[in-house]
């Protein structure tokens, strides 16, 4: 492994340059960095669209977006790239499978669903909490909460059952699954749907597809 001086001498030994850093400090990063023409540029900085990206490459580069998942660590994710292209694709099938998409409104769509992790494990966290109330000591609410939740990686893992199939599969009508779901959650699905077109609207794209 070699590791350059600065950000301009890797810029100026790669073929394939991946740009991975807070969107805040995106510009900062890039002002001063030349990219030579014919490179491939990949970026995983969410939020950053390909029109302000070419104003701050300056070079006319191939350039590609990406949203690796926290699972490439295990290097199972899917991640989506924008536009295809063969140098990202092969890069992100080393770490998982790829999804590439031609269209920038549903890479934009997959981004915006980012959002939502630290949603989910707020939700655990409130139920854990709730739990909690009840008289159970915390660390063990904490315990409980999870080994509930972590058994359902391996449903979320089949890619043969829809996740509609497998919220069938974890209720029985009438049951306190279905008692939650149908009393508090289908209640909310609509403002939760407002709320990621909010975000679909802070990345760039004010109006949500509807069909």
């Amino acid at each position: 492994m070699t590791v350059g001086a600065d950000n301009q001498a890797v810029a100026d030994h790669a073929d394939v340059l991946v740009i991975a850093v807070r969107p805040e400090s995106m510009r900062e990063a890039m002002s001063k960095v030349r990219v030579r023409q014919g490179t491939v540029v990949i970026s995983v900085v969410a939020g950053v669209d390909h029109d302000e990206l070419r104003g701050l490459l300056g070079a006319d580069v191939d350039l590609v977006r990406a949203i690796p998942l926290p699972a490439v660590r295990h290097r199972t994710s899917l991640t989506a790239t924008y536009p295809a292209h063969q140098a990202a694709t092969d890069l992100f099938n080393r770490l998982g499978r790829v999804l590439e998409l031609s269209d920038d409104q549903a890479f934009s769509a997959l981004s915006a669903a980012t959002g939502t992790i630290s949603t989910q494990l707020a939700f655990l966290s409130a139920i854990s909490a709730w739990i909690a109330q009840q008289g159970i000591a915390p660390v063990a609410a904490d315990r409980y909460v999870r080994s509930l939740f972590v058994g359902l990686g391996e449903g979320l893992a089949d890619p043969t059952q829809t996740l509609d199939e497998l919220v069938a599969a974890h209720e029985t009508p009438g049951g306190l699954n279905n008692q939650l779901r149908t009393a508090w959650f289908n209640t909310e699905v609509s403002a939760l749907h407002a709320q990621l077109d909010a975000l679909l609207g802070r990345i760039g794209h004010p109006q949500a597809r509807r069909t």
